[in-house]
């Protein structure tokens, strides 16, 4: 029930004209916790500041609070932005930024999203050199993270990846971000790798695909492997199922009737159970959790009985078909990283 609340208040939140907010005080405050959790306190702010029987409640103040938070800490990344952008090419490095400020320039304001890691994309025979120009940094507020498995899943070449990127200016130095197509590719991708779990996430689809250019390339966010293919065409589905997103004019709009219903339930499922805790675990519980008492079953749950992690570890698609295999799969895989983590996979 919490998860489809949340889903509806966050409907059309990321658009210029946000749709009316059909909510009322006592439901928001009701999700709250998983609001605040998944940071998306500023597109709620946009849903109901221009709702004055909402915005004198109390419960208001708080996403007002969030809203000018972000704001505040949007620009002071953003300087952070163009401080490691220029000091990485003073060195002939050539980095992409992935998700984070490169989605929340799509917004139509960067209050509506909040600031995290600094995401960087390099080539990979540079990433050695990036890590240490970072380090040396003095005093550097931002986690810089190289890690994007979601790219690397989309099998394209470092070459193909810059060539298609675009160059945008922050603060009078130039930031290069991808293409829209494969930034659709792997926001969508990143949102299956993690199970869902995050609605700012799929926010985050929606925004993309809502503000693509006119020359979009479908063919060539899409590629040609047919379970990627399938994993973005979910996740757009998703979007419009969840939060509304326009997909009539996708290649995803013909399956939207014979999508399963069992990912829907999982996402939902997991918006409800949001709190800061499970999120500053990244949702899932640490492994080592299993160890304390009364936390067995809790843990095995959160980490292991997830389908959607499940299906995108086995290479599966999306569909109708049983997922047990891959969760057993999953789980038994998991069991020997943590039993046996010296041993190789």
């Amino acid at each position: 029930m919490a998860g489809q609340q949340i889903a509806r208040m966050l409907s059309g939140a990321w658009r210029v004209a946000p749709p009316v907010l059909d909510f009322d005080r006592n439901l928001l405050d009701g999700v709250r916790p998983q609001l605040l959790a998944s940071g998306t306190a500023g597109l709620v702010w946009r849903k109901i500041r221009g709702d004055q029987s909402m915005t004198d409640s109390p419960v208001a103040d708080v996403f007002r609070d969030w809203y000018r938070s972000n704001a505040l800490n949007s620009a002071r990344q953003q300087q952070a932005i163009a401080a490691i952008f220029s000091r990485l090419t003073e060195n002939k490095i050539n980095p992409i930024i992935v998700k984070g400020w490169s989605v929340a320039r799509l917004y139509p304001e960067l209050a509506a999203r909040p600031v995290g890691d600094i995401d960087l994309y390099v080539a990979p025979e540079d990433r050695a050199k990036a890590e240490q120009i970072v380090r040396k940094l003095p005093d550097f507020p931002y986690h810089v993270d190289f890690e994007h498995l979601a790219l690397a899943l989309s099998k394209d070449t470092v070459a193909s990846v810059f060539e298609r990127s675009e160059i945008r200016e922050l603060h009078g130095t130039p930031v290069r971000v991808l293409g829209a197509e494969d930034n659709l590719r792997l926001l969508a991708v990143h949102f299956l790798q993690h199970g869902g779990w995050r609605p700012l996430w799929l926010c985050d689809v929606a925004v993309a695909l809502e503000n693509r250019p006119p020359q979009f390339d479908w063919k060539r966010c899409l590629g040609d492997d047919q379970i990627r293919i399938n994993w973005v065409e979910s996740v757009l589905v998703l979007a419009h199922l969840l939060l509304g997103a326009r997909i009539d004019d996708t290649p995803a709009a013909d399956w939207i009737a014979e999508f399963p219903q069992w990912p829907r339930e999982s996402i939902l499922e997991k918006w409800g159970r949001l709190s800061i805790e499970t999120v500053g675990q990244g949702y899932f519980p640490p492994v080592g959790s299993m160890l304390k008492p009364g936390n067995f079953i809790r843990a095995i749950r959160h980490r292991w009985d997830d389908s959607i992690r499940a299906t995108v570890e086995a290479g599966g698609r999306f569909d109708n078909s049983s997922r047990l295999p891959m969760k057993i799969r999953w789980g038994l895989k998991r069991a020997a990283q943590f039993y046996f983590p010296r041993i190789e996979h």
